[in-house]
Order: structure tokens, then sequence, then C-alpha cells
């Protein structure tokens, strides 16, 4: 998977999950809605799933880590793996 970094100039990475065991992503539409409207979707949803917002990698055992990433859709994704691979391939 390709990530731009949002800084100007910091460049596009990709990221690698190693021995990938499980892989949820947790999407629902309807949360992404205006505030002020609850029932209209922000942008007809034609937005999808939205850009990433934060991550955190946490272990869940000696052999395994869990990535937790969080997009400003409200999607959750979650991937159990052996080892996370980053390299930068833009500047």
């Amino acid at each position: 998977m390709g990530i731009e970094q949002y800084e100007e100039g910091a460049g596009i990475y990709e990221i690698q999950w190693l021995n990938v065991r499980k892989f949820l992503m947790d999407f629902d539409i309807t949360r992404n809605v205006y505030s002020n409207r609850p029932n209209g979707i922000v942008f007809g949803g034609r937005k999808g799933l939205d850009e990433w917002g934060y991550d955190e990698i946490l272990p869940l055992s000696k052999r395994k880590l869990q990535h937790e990433i969080f997009l400003f859709s409200q999607t959750k994704i979650f991937i159990h793996c052996s080892e996370i691979k980053i390299r930068k391939i833009k500047t």
C-alpha cells in the first residue's frame, strides 16, 4: 500500500504487512455525516474511506503485532501480522 505523508514534500511511503493472520475493516458510510444534518452523508458518499487519521502498532504476543489504523471517516482497520515494513519510495 502506498501512503503519502501530509506534510508538503515529505514523500510517499510503501507499507507492507507480512504474514497477515487477520484483517478487519469497520466501514459504515452512515457514520460519515454532517454534524448539523445527521442524515446527510458527507459529499454524497463520493469520498469513500477518506484519509488516514492516525495509527498505532501494538504487540499481541512475542511474534505478532496489531496495526490499528483510524481514518477520518471513522473507519477502523485492524491488521494482525508478524512484521511491518515501511520504506520511502518517492521524495
